[in-house]
């Protein structure tokens, strides 16, 4: 028989007409053949995947990508360096990928052992849509400690991701002609992240795909030696991203300007006051915070009161000393929409505080002692607060005001504080505040209060607070 060749079929002419037939049957079936096998899913084209990762990159440094097949990233498929906060990946095969964002500089092909300490890392699942199934795909991962959801991530050929939100820890895939790609973030009871890849869990995929046929048994391989390499997975502990709970004391010093004003005399005071005080902040539950304060500041002695009647203008001294303190709780707002490390908060506020009151005054003479009172009451309002809650740095701003009726008291405060963490469970705070409080008080005697009048008070006080306090931040 004539062995019938591809040259043979343009460049034997001698051949019968017979012969040339069978050659062009042949060309053809080959032809047929090569376009069947590079259209079956063993010749497919890879799968084009986006990674991206929410981990804050400084400009113009280079970090080491790793992509493999199994989470302790024995088999690395792909090592790359990349200065970006994304890349592009084509996957060789449907199934589960897992990958890790490093500091370049980590030489993994030395046989020695390393650490490796990832700045991020996760996995993600591919789906082909060439592959036949028996059933839908289906995803599984292992609940999340703390985790009251899980939002899924499904990406169709690069392109801007859906978003589902499930409270189990399985989904089933929709059906698609595109490649997908599918990512878990667990989104927690009370801490709100959007990506937190020390906690994002890895992957199972069913790929719902008919059984395979049995193995065929390979002989045994050719001994040969291994070049042994050992590698220490990064496995960060569940900490809190941001601080939930503060408890702080502070020094202050406050610039206290205090107005009164009986029958037909008036007296002024401006001092430089020194205190301490503490303040808490709490979120026990989603949305919920609960914060207080109390401060005390003391001047004694102040030389610098003004008091002016009808008898004339004198210096007097006098007690300065005050006590405030107030309580808030609230929802924040934000923390419905789902935004985290975000506070808009809307609360309930409740004060206690003294009002500076002078109880009689007939005259007054230079250098005398001015007999201050000082009567404690309660007020109730409002307050908003909105800020800031991060990993290293902490911004909050909040405004308040309280009223009563038996003083026709008045008590307003503003305050804004920063926040930084040098060590874990340890926080330095700088605040900046002002007080602002109007009452009027009466004599205990009616009759006395009748012929004296009330006693008018207005106080302005502005100051700096600095101090240390405790955070769960990193506990």
């Amino acid at each position: 028989m004539l062995p019938i060749t591809l040259s043979n079929c343009h460049t034997i002419s001698n051949i019968d007409d017979e012969d040339k037939k069978a050659c062009q049957l042949v060309v053809i079936l080959a032809t047929w053949l090569m376009l069947s096998l590079a259209a079956s899913p063993a010749f497919a084209q890879v799968l084009p995947v986006s990674i991206a990762w929410d981990v804050p990159l400084e400009n113009g440094e280079a970090y080491d990508l790793e992509i493999a097949d199994s989470p302790t990233f024995a088999t690395t498929l792909l090592r790359t360096v990349v200065r970006t906060s994304g890349f592009s990946w084509n996957a060789p095969n449907e199934g589960v990928y897992h990958w890790r964002l490093m500091r370049a500089g980590h030489d993994l092909s030395s046989n020695k052992t390393i650490e490796v300490s990832a700045l991020a890392s996760g996995s993600f699942a591919v789906l082909d849509p060439i592959l036949e199934r028996i059933q839908p795909a289906k995803i599984t991962w292992q609940p999340v400690q703390g985790a009251d959801r899980y939002k899924v991530y499904l990406q169709e050929n690069t392109g801007k991701p859906r978003i589902m939100t499930v409270t189990a820890t399985s989904m089933m895939v929709p059906s698609s002609k595109a490649v997908l790609v599918l990512e878990v973030v667990p989104f927690l009871r009370e801490v709100r992240t959007t990506r937190n890849y020390q906690m994002t869990p890895s992957l199972a995929l069913d790929s719902g795909l008919p059984p395979p046929p049995p193995p065929v048994v390979p002989p045994p391989p050719a001994v040969t030696e291994l070049i042994s390499k050992t590698v220490t997975v990064y496995e960060s502990p569940a900490l809190p991203q941001h601080r939930r709970l503060l408890s702080a004391l502070y020094g202050t010093t406050v610039q206290e300007d205090l107005g009164f004003q009986k029958l037909a005399t008036n007296m002024d005071s401006s001092a430089q006051q020194f205190g301490v005080g503490a303040n808490f902040w709490v979120n026990p539950n989603r949305g919920l915070i609960v914060s207080g304060s109390a401060d005390y500041h003391e001047h004694q002695n102040s030389r610098d009161v003004i008091s002016s009647s009808n008898l004339g203008t004198t210096s007097q001294r006098m007690d300065q000393s005050r006590f405030v303190g107030d309580l808030s709780i609230g929802y924040n707002l934000l923390d419905f929409f789902g935004v985290d490390q975000g506070l808009m908060v809307i609360s309930g506020t409740a004060a206690v505080t003294q009002l500076p009151f002078i109880e009689k005054l007939y005259s007054v003479t230079a250098d005398t002692q001015v007999p201050l009172f000082k009567d404690r009451y309660g007020l109730i309002g409002g307050s908003v607060s909105t800020g800031y809650l991060g990993q290293f740095l902490s911004v909050v701003v909040e405004a308040g005001g309280t009223a009563e009726n038996s003083h026709q008291g008045r008590y307003n405060f503003a305050r804004a504080q920063i926040e930084t963490y040098p060590a874990r469970g340890w926080a330095l705070l700088l605040s900046v505040f002002g007080r602002m409080q109007q009452g009027s008080v009466c004599d205990s005697d009616p009759a006395q209060c009748l012929f004296y009048g009330r006693s008018t008070t207005e106080s302005f006080e502005r100051g700096v607070a600095i101090g240390f306090g405790s955070t769960d931040l990193g506990k």
